[in-house]
């Protein structure tokens, strides 16, 4: 298992509240309860901030790439998350930095939804950008075409051979077949989080870097 120090978690849920189980993680780095608290809560500035601030320290050698927690932004129900706050400019300019420049220093995204039919303009930066690095899941192919965003090669004869929960994980374009397991219900993921949460009791919980540089300065003046 990764610390809270090496992987943390920015988890954006839709309008269903679909993620909000993984908030009390010690690895949520931050929850957004709906999509507009992405904007109004200040994430999205704190994630700018974390990008310029890997950028320039690794740029001048005050930060080394081996020694920086990786960050994955988890957007669930992109659809509902583009059409709550997709126009306003400072979710874009944030998403376009996210898409552009977050992999270099370490933060990753994961998008999910009905990609490409779900009302999110071919232009979203976000969208386009992970179309162009042609990995990640597809899961519940109905149609070779339609639902096929990131260009995978099918046949239409396959999609009869797939039940629930198969599909393919993409990597550069090139996928390999997987059946992905169902966690449980509610239930289920609130004792793996307590499971979680009493394994890394002795560390601290994510959070950003200036938060921490905080701490560590009022420990040090105790």
């Amino acid at each position: 298992y990764n610390t809270p120090q090496q992987i943390q978690f920015i988890v954006i849920s839709g309008r269903r509240k679909s993620l909000q189980v993984l908030e009390n993680l010690p690895h949520t780095l931050e929850h957004c309860v709906t999509p507009d608290s992405f904007q109004k809560e200040g994430v999205v500035e704190r994630l700018i901030r974390e990008i310029d601030r890997r950028e320039d320290g690794l740029h001048n050698g005050a930060l080394s790439a081996s020694n920086l927690a990786t960050i994955v932004v988890l957007l669930d129900d992109y659809d509902e998350f583009y059409q709550a706050v997709g126009s306003d400019k400072a979710v874009a300019d944030g998403l376009t930095k996210l898409a552009k420049r977050g992999r270099d220093v370490g933060i990753h995204t994961i998008v999910s939804g009905p990609l490409p039919s779900m009302g999110v303009a071919y232009s979203d930066p976000l969208v386009a950008h992970l179309k162009l690095g042609r990995s990640g899941f597809v899961l519940r192919i109905l149609d070779v075409n339609e639902q096929n965003p990131i260009g995978l090669r099918l046949r239409a004869a396959d999609l009869g051979k797939m039940p629930p929960g198969r599909g393919y994980i993409v990597r550069n374009g090139i996928g390999e077949m997987l059946h992905i397991g169902y966690p449980g219900e509610v239930e289920a993921l609130e004792k793996w989080v307590s499971d979680l949460q009493a394994r890394f009791k002795e560390y601290t919980r994510a959070m950003w870097a200036a938060e921490q540089g905080q701490l560590e300065a009022d420990e040090s003046s105790v």
